[in-house]
């Protein structure tokens, strides 16, 4: 297993993985498979350069041999100093709790101590306890922060939270 950062010529890449994320697990993020694919390929391209670029924001894929099977994003919080986000986390079903997951997260968490970061947050959606359960082992806490997922109103998610200087 391995986790590399995003680069600039990513684009195509990037678009293949969302699309897996969103047929595979529809439910657990704010936008819909529908909208992504609506994107063009310039879309595609700019967002793994913006990526890539790591100063606002950053990705990483998650390999097991050559194949990706893993997606993970960061961005730094544009209101609140110090605070980062973990977003567009994912790893294919067959290669779940394997480290995969943790791999992922570090390399987001280390990008965002490298930005002067001290807390990582990161919003779950309520029905996927397995998600819950797997950032509650890694040290995320939930916070009194609720709302209506974007894509799908009928689900709630929670935002979590967590120190980076304490994990």
């Amino acid at each position: 297993m391995r986790v590399t950062q995003m680069q600039a010529g990513d684009g195509m890449l990037l678009k293949k993985l969302r699309v897996r994320v969103l047929a595979d697990t529809p439910e657990a993020f704010g936008s819909t498979l529908e909208e992504e694919q609506g994107y063009s390929d310039e879309d595609w391209h700019a967002a793994a350069i913006a990526n890539a670029e790591g100063n606002r924001s950053i990705g990483f894929f998650g390999f097991v041999g050559e194949q990706a099977c893993g997606i993970a994003g960061g961005f730094l919080c544009e209101t609140v100093r110090g605070d980062a986000y973990l977003c567009a986390m994912w790893v294919d079903p067959a290669e779940r709790r394997r480290g995969l997951g943790q791999l992922l997260v570090n390399a987001i968490k280390k990008w965002a101590l490298s930005r002067g970061a001290s807390t990582m947050k990161l919003s779950v959606t309520d029905s996927n306890s397995a998600a819950v359960a797997f950032y509650r082992s890694l040290g995320f806490e939930p916070t009194d922060e609720s709302k209506p997922l974007r894509s799908n109103p009928q689900l709630r998610e929670t935002l979590y939270q967590m120190s980076l200087f304490a994990a």
